[in-house]
Formats: C-alpha cells, structure tokens, sequence
C-alpha cells in the first residue's frame, strides 16, 4: 500500500489495480496455513481463527492505506477525498465458492457513506457509483481544459 500512496501522491498514475495471492501469508502469529487452505476450512474451529486473523491483518493495512490516504493533503483536500477506492472479494464464501453476496468496501470520493446494502439494493448502488465516476471524470475534463498542469485526479483503485 505504501507504494500505491506513493504513486497516487506524486501523481505517477491515476489507476491502480491491487490483486493479493492467497496462497501465500506474511508470517503471523497464530497461522499455520496459507489462506487459500484456511478459507476452505471452516467446520475446524482452529482454522476459522487462523483465517480471522489473516481478515483481520489485511483489513488493517487497508485502513492503514485510506488513513494515509486521509492525511495527504492535496489541492485542499485529502487525497482520499479525490480517490475513489474499491475492495472486494470475488467470493462471498469461499468454502462452498458461491459468488452470493459478495463483501464489498467503496472508500473515498465521490460516494454517499455510512450504509450497508443488502442484495436488493445493489441496483440503486451501482447507478449511484456510474453517477460518481461519471461526476469525477467530467470534473476532471472540466479542470484539464481550465488548467492542464493543476488537472483532478480521478482514480479507482482495488
């Protein structure tokens, strides 16, 4: 994460995808398998919480990153405020690999926080987010013509 705050910041890009490998871990205290492994493995008790504590960790260093994100300041506000970020699985559980109500997480500019959304209620979600990104990238047009060197950043990160 520190080197995607890095390019956003200097502006070396304005879109950025992250992918993790789940087959692998960074040592932690308490995990003995790979991710992919304890994912798999939820009717063992000990694993269920090995696979919390990888959750857990990885949940961490996103807020780290939107933290960080937070407080950057650029151009009067925070490089958060002109980031949109999404983060998801592309599991909703990954034991029985169902695709069902996937865990999604959007940060940053250009959305209405505060909100859980059930399954019904995506529709709406995903106009209100073609609306966000159309908003920022006319913003951006709008600001390139005006200023071309001082030009809105419009990103979407994963």
């Amino acid at each position: 994460y520190d080197l995607l705050h890095l390019a956003f910041r200097t502006d070396s890009t304005r879109v950025v995808t992250m992918g993790f490998n789940h087959w692998g871990v960074p040592p932690l205290e308490g995990v003995n398998y790979d991710h992919h492994t304890l994912s798999h493995s939820w009717g063992d008790p000990d694993r269920v919480k090995e696979v919390q504590i990888v959750d857990l960790d990885a949940m961490k260093a996103l807020r780290d990153f939107l933290s960080k994100l937070k407080e950057t300041e650029e151009g009067g506000h925070s490089l958060l405020d002109q980031t949109m970020v999404f983060f998801s699985s592309n599991l909703g559980n990954a034991s029985s690999h169902s695709c069902k109500n996937l865990p999604v997480l959007f940060a940053g500019g250009g959305f209405e926080h505060g909100q859980h959304l059930a399954e019904g209620q995506l529709a709406a979600a995903a106009e209100q987010l073609e609306d966000a990104v159309t908003d920022h990238e006319q913003a951006a047009r709008d600001q390139h013509r005006s200023d071309p060197a001082d030009s809105a950043r419009v990103r979407v990160g994963t």
